[in-house]
């Protein structure tokens, strides 16, 4: 979701070889795409790109974060 050619740094959360893993693409502190094969990674990734929410890369990958609010620069 989002456009992965705009983005200048990738954030990844979760382990390919556990549960599964997001890879949230950010541009310019933006989140500008997500890319799963965790659904509820994909379904939080909408909300930030659609409102070119700021984005925090450590809360973002931080398992401990709640995906709610996990893009939300603090």
């Amino acid at each position: 979701m989002g456009e992965p050619a705009r983005a200048d740094r990738s954030v990844r959360r979760g382990s390919p070889s556990v549960d599964g893993f997001a890879l949230f693409r950010l541009g310019v502190r933006r989140m500008v795409a997500v890319e799963v094969n965790a659904g509820a990674e994909f379904t939080a990734g909408g909300r930030p790109i659609a409102e070119r929410a700021e984005t925090d890369p450590e809360r973002l990958s931080n398992l401990g974060v709640s995906l709610r609010e996990p893009a939300r620069r603090r």
